[in-house]
Parts: structure tokens; sequence; C-alpha cells
């Protein structure tokens, strides 16, 4: 199976923040649902109008939900590091409505690491990733949320 090669846009912003304010500012912008009770209410609900009810709520009020969280302090072990994938759910289904493999998209992978000169907040730009699909409205959701998403570091990091 041939590999393409597919190039990235990071956005990087730098805080003089300590690490745990940082930290803090996006874990207070941001969505962290209890999976399982989402993931039982998607099940059931019949409608877009159900599903966005189920969420809305969660999304905290970037409107942008962690999925996941990891630590990568004990790997580096001299400097703090934290990777969190975030995304909006809505985004994701309404990419997958259009494109399924373009679902994977709906999220993105923040890094926030501790640095001699500051924390540093980061994050692959999806836009540029979908272009390859030629749907506009695929690639104008991306650009969405990754204005969201530069907006949530942004105000972290000040």
């Amino acid at each position: 199976m041939p590999v393409e090669v597919i190039g990235v846009q990071r956005f990087t912003i730098r805080s003089s923040k300590q690490f745990d304010e940082v930290l803090q500012a996006i874990d207070a912008s941001i969505g962290h649902p209890d999976t399982n009770v989402v993931m039982d209410e998607i099940a059931v609900a019949n409608t877009d109008d159900q599903f966005q009810n189920v969420i809305d709520p969660a999304g905290g009020s970037s409107g942008v939900v962690e999925f996941s969280r990891i630590d990568l302090t004990p790997f580096i072990r001299f400097r703090r590091s934290v990777r969190i994938i975030a995304g909006d759910p809505m985004v994701m289904c309404s990419m997958a409505g259009q494109i399924p493999e373009a679902a994977a998209y709906g999220t993105v992978a923040i890094q926030i690491d501790e640095r001699a000169d500051g924390v540093r907040l980061s994050y692959d730009r999806i836009a540029a990733r979908v272009e390859e699909y030629e749907d506009k409205f695929v690639f104008e959701l991306a650009r969405n949320l990754e204005k969201r998403i530069e907006s949530l570091l942004t105000a972290a990091s000040q």
C-alpha cells in the first residue's frame, strides 16, 4: 500500500504563566463529561436534535470536549508535559456525514510543555488535511474548530 506524505501546520504559542495555571485555564474552558454516561445517551439518541442535546452541555464554554489525556511527564522526567485529545463531537458527526474518514479530523492533540522559556501550547491544524477531500463544508467545519482551539490556547496562555 502506498504511503502519502502530508504537510503539517503547527500552531504554537508561548506563555509566561506557570504550567499549572495554563493547564487550569484549559481545563476550565473545555468539557470533561462522564464518557460512559454520554455514550449511553448518544446510543439512544434517535434524531440530530437529541444528539445535540446530549453533546452541547458536555462541551464546556468553548464547545470543545476532552476525550483523553496523557501525562507525558514520567517519560520526560525533567519537565512537565501533557497531551490532551480534544474536539467537538458535533463537528465530528457533521464531517462524517459528508466524508466518513474526515470524522477523524474532528479532534486535535493539544500539547502543553514546560520549557526553560515558559510553557508552550501547540496543536496541528486540521483544515489543510481535509482540503484533499474538496468539500467546502468539511473545510469550513475544520477552520471553525481551528479558530476555537487557537482562541482557547491563546486565552489560556495570557
